[in-house]
């Protein structure tokens, strides 16, 4: 059974912590994960006390990305750059609390860039090498790395299930699979690739699309099958958390809530019972 926590978005102008994330409380939601502005200062010492205020304490946070970082490059001074930057990450993650941070693999292609199939093999060959550095530091800081099946519009990391293979081959419990469904829904496909991925899940980011666009939609709205997905996120382990990673303004969470939008992801997926509060 899966349990249900929020994306917790810190330095946006669009969003304000304090008033949004009681919603997701109220919604179902009983933890959050830590996503901040790169372009905005912010203490995390002060997003942890909010969360905890509110009652979602942060139980992860999502490293830094950009065209800048690429643990997969076949280039190794960008490709160790990379990987100390998620180390950074990692004692974020040890002062908000949540000792888990979600890596994406890679930067989005450039406009016109093609890689190549020799390219490829030297990605996976790169970032089997930086997982297993992510892993080594998780064990000693007490962290646990979680690689990000991404679009298939970045440079590497769009496929899910070559992705759960590379956690198994590393064969560590500091290195897990954040499974994104909106992700796969525009790869391999959802349910396949989570049918295939389970054993090396630890995390979900939770939305919807219509398989072409990364919308971040609220599941649903799009065209993923989540009746289906159901089934597969029951096998996960019982204390995987399925994150909603949308980007809703409050007034769209509050309709949604009021819309009987907790029950239903209750049933897709695989929620536990003893979920965060269901009051304002």
């Amino acid at each position: 059974m899966a349990r249900l926590a929020t994306i917790a978005p810190f330095g946006f102008d669009d969003f304000t912590p304090r008033t949004l994330l009681p919603l997701y409380r109220r919604l179902g939601c009983c933890s959050a994960q830590l996503y901040r502005n790169p372009e905005a200062c912010v203490n995390v010492e002060d997003a942890r006390r909010l969360a905890v205020d509110v009652g979602l304490p942060i139980d992860s946070v999502h490293g830094w990305f950009g065209p800048d970082l690429d643990p997969s490059s076949p280039n190794e001074a960008v490709r160790s750059r990379s990987i100390r930057v998620y180390y950074d990450d990692a004692e974020v993650a040890l002062q908000v609390g949540g000792p888990q941070v979600v890596v994406h693999p890679a930067p989005m292609r450039r406009e016109g860039q093609v890689v190549t199939p020799d390219e490829d093999r030297a990605r996976w060959s790169a970032l089997e090498q930086s997982a297993l550095e992510l892993a080594t530091e998780g064990e000693r800081r007490g962290v646990t790395f979680l690689l990000e099946n991404l679009p298939g519009n970045y440079c590497h990391g769009h496929n899910p299930t070559g992705m759960a293979d590379l956690v198994r081959r590393v064969g560590h419990p500091r290195l897990r699979m954040c499974f994104d469904t909106g992700h796969a829904h525009m790869t391999e496909g959802a349910v396949v690739s989570l049918e295939g991925c389970s054993d090396a899940v630890g995390y979900l980011h939770v939305h919807d699309n219509d398989g072409s666009l990364d919308s971040h939609d609220v599941p649903g709205q799009g065209t993923l099958p989540w009746e289906a997905l159901a089934p597969h996120v029951g096998h996960l382990a019982a204390d995987a958390t399925a994150m909603l990673e949308l980007f809703e303004p409050e007034s769209s969470i509050l309709r949604y809530t009021e819309a009987g939008l907790g029950e239903r992801l209750r049933q897709w997926l695989a929620l536990g019972q003893q979920q965060g509060g269901s009051k304002p």
